[in-house]
């Protein structure tokens, strides 16, 4: 026979799971729920291309997401031509996505979430105490065997006016891909964002990359 106290304790476990706590963190706005706004568009070679015109098209990415660590200080931030990025965050990290993404972490971070970042080509040790920025593209690449993660070098994030973690993650993004040894921009991202929280980009990672996007 279970006593008074047992059975308050089980009530207030069961109290405690539904108030929308991811560890440190409430979570307000779910991707589960609804996605945010996104007016982004970017362009890449191996995104789209019109051969008649020889054109670069332009690809609009319809939803974006975003995850916090249980430690405060590492975020991730997906968008894709899909409208449920969340929903494909595995395929995109399997490599089976067909579609357009991309990426960007931001590494010993601390708040207030607030301001602009740099890309950073080659971030630093997470842990190291320095904020940095790094950033993927992903595309289907045929000549490389499938998809791939590539990264950018150059651009920047503003986060304005800040970013809550288990809410919105506002910013502006600026982002691009710059292939030396083409003297080209093989992919680039700007517009602005509203990402929601998915707990799907816990541990998150682009396939790896065997070598620069098709030209």
């Amino acid at each position: 026979m279970r006593c008074d106290a047992d059975a308050d304790a089980d009530a207030d476990a069961d109290a405690d799971t539904d108030t929308g706590l991811a560890g440190p963190y409430e979570i307000t706005h779910d991707c589960s729920e609804t996605y945010g706004f996104i007016d982004v568009v970017g362009t890449s070679f191996d995104w789209g291309f019109d051969e008649s015109t020889e054109t670069v098209l332009e690809v609009p990415f319809l939803s974006v997401a975003w995850y916090m660590s249980d430690t405060l200080d590492q975020a991730v931030f997906l968008a894709a031509d899909s409208a449920d990025v969340c929903g494909i965050a595995g395929e995109i990290a399997a490599g089976t996505y067909t579609g357009a993404a991309w990426t960007f972490r931001v590494s010993d971070w601390s708040s207030p979430y607030t301001g602009s970042i740099d890309v950073d080509e080659f971030p630093g040790a997470i842990g190291d105490g320095v904020t940095d920025l790094s950033v993927q593209f992903y595309a289907v690449v045929e000549e490389l065997g499938g998809a791939i993660g590539f990264p950018g070098n150059d651009g920047s994030v503003n986060f304005t006016p800040t970013v809550t973690p288990g809410g919105w993650g506002y910013a502006t993004v600026s982002i691009s891909s710059y292939e030396s040894s083409i003297g080209e921009t093989v992919a680039e991202v700007s517009g602005d964002i509203e990402a929601c929280h998915c707990e799907a980009l816990e541990g998150f990672a682009m396939p790896d990359a065997s070598g620069p996007p098709s030209k």
